[in-house]
């Protein structure tokens, strides 16, 4: 048995195969454009032609974009071969391509033309008939990119609404009342389910929204790129905003929700204290009968992040803000520990996760709405910090202070990039009846006593402590 797989193991690619392997090389940077590398580019090719050719490909690899590459038409002429390959991501039209690739059969293999829709530069040779068959094999090409793309291009609002209805069914989102079509709707975008977001957004009415282009390459390019989508889409989408809903309203025709979002990392200068933001989304009924959410302009701008003017609400609702706290609550519940110990090794893996949610989960939220809102911005700002991508960190663990009801944690936040820089931050946990937890606020208030000014009092001498350890 092991004889009879060898073969069939070592057996050459198939020409659709090696045409598409090409272009996710193109897509990735990673081709080998030298001669007898990935292509049957000829080694009589100057170097003024490769770069022209290389930089062809770079340009190429932008059309290529995301999406899934397949081919879907081969013709074979002895050893030539030309292969249709479509990237089929997405279901913008105006974005879809469809590529030529010709391939040469060389020492049992087949390689592509480093020229796309043509032999050019592939060392095929002059002989008599043969510039004929290359002729014929290119305008077939170049005739046939056009044909299929007006095809798949046809198509796409078909495969758009079967790609819907698979996720979303019509009888669903037809039985859903707006609460729960704009709570579908975040939970499809914090999933990044491009095919629900565009059912919610009015891709199953029979007639589609008036800007209907806007909204579908809106939502293609925050679901393709989650963490760079401009604001306020990154609210709504990016996996380390924590959001939840606030306020929502309705009446038969229209209704409306307001979502506050932290994000950790996102907001401009990745500051310490990064604030609640707010967005608000406005829904509507069409004829149809179907609820859609309708974002506001703002979700269809096109500056980049840094360059947006202001982010989601520059004057956001207090009311709203206040509520924060315990909508946040609800969705993540309390999780005490049982000492003080086994806390602050939560804490630790907390502080490593890949989302704020399991720090928040160790948070206080009870109490004045304003210092739990407090307290998950500086949640935020703290694990922001490790997470920035711009600044590797590590938390090094220094120092516990404990006592029967308080203790404090403290961790040297060391930098790659500032190794000799002293950044201590001190972690204050309190233990109710129901276990150990971060501390309301997350620090100690002005008019702490006893045990927790204790704890208020050694962590103010960490850095001073630390400092001089330094030094010896």
């Amino acid at each position: 048995m092991l004889a009879m797989a060898l073969p069939a193991m070592a057996s050459p690619k198939d020409p659709a195969t090696v045409a598409v392997e090409f272009l996710e090389q193109v897509r990735s940077g990673k081709l080998n454009l030298e001669p007898g590398g990935d292509t049957a580019l000829s080694a009589n090719t100057d170097e003024p032609k490769r770069r022209e050719i290389a930089r062809r490909l770079e340009r190429i690899a932008t059309d290529l974009g995301n999406g899934s590459l397949q081919a879907s038409t081969t013709k074979l002429d002895d050893h030539l071969a030309a292969v249709l390959v479509h990237n089929i991501g997405g279901f913008d039209p105006s974005r879809l391509r469809v590529f030529a690739v010709a391939l040469v059969h060389r020492d049992d293999a087949w390689l592509p033309a480093p020229v796309l829709a043509s032999f050019d530069n592939s060392g095929v040779g002059y002989a008599p008939g043969l510039r004929q068959r290359l002729d014929a094999l290119e305008a077939w090409m170049l005739e046939q990119q056009v044909l299929e793309l007006d095809a798949i291009q046809q198509q796409t609002a078909a495969r758009m609404r079967s790609a819907i209805n698979a996720m979303l069914p019509l009888d669903t989102l037809r039985g859903l009342e707006p609460d729960a079509v704009g709570r579908r709707f975040l939970e499809a975008c914090a999933k990044r389910q491009l095919p629900a977001v565009l059912g919610l957004l009015g891709g199953l009415q029979t007639v589609l929204p008036e800007n209907w282009t806007t909204r579908l390459q809106a939502a293609e390019a925050a679901a393709a790129e989650p963490q760079t989508v401009p604001r306020p889409w990154r609210l709504l989408v990016a996996p380390d905003v924590l959001r939840t809903v606030v306020a929502q309203e309705s009446n038969a025709d229209t209704a409306s929700l307001a979502i506050a979002c932290l994000d950790p990392t996102g907001t401009r200068g990745n500051p310490a204290l990064p604030p609640v933001e707010l967005v608000d989304l406005a829904l509507s009924k069409s004829a149809d009968g179907l609820w859609q959410v309708d974002p506001p302009p703002a979700f269809f701008l096109t500056e980049k992040p840094d360059a947006a003017a202001g982010d989601a609400d520059d004057a956001p609702d207090a009311s709203l803000l206040a509520r924060y706290p315990a909508a946040l609550r609800q969705s993540h519940p309390l999780q005490p520990l049982g000492t003080a110990a086994e806390a602050v090794t939560a804490l630790v893996q907390a502080l490593a996760a890949p989302t704020l949610q399991p720090l928040i989960s160790m948070l206080d939220l009870e109490g004045d709405p304003h210092s739990a809102r407090l307290g998950c911005s500086r949640a935020a700002g703290v694990w922001g910090a490790l997470h920035d991508p711009a600044c590797v960190r590590h938390p090094l663990a220094l120092g516990v202070f404990e006592t029967a009801t308080v203790a404090a944690a403290s961790f040297q936040y060391f930098s790659v990039r500032d190794p000799d820089r002293l950044d201590v931050r001190v972690f204050f946990f309190a233990k109710p009846a129901a276990g150990w937890h971060l501390l309301a606020g997350w620090q100690p208030a002005e008019s702490a006593d006893g045990n927790l000014l204790a704890a208020k009092t050694w962590a103010a001498g960490e850095p001073t402590r630390w400092c001089n350890e330094g030094k010896r």
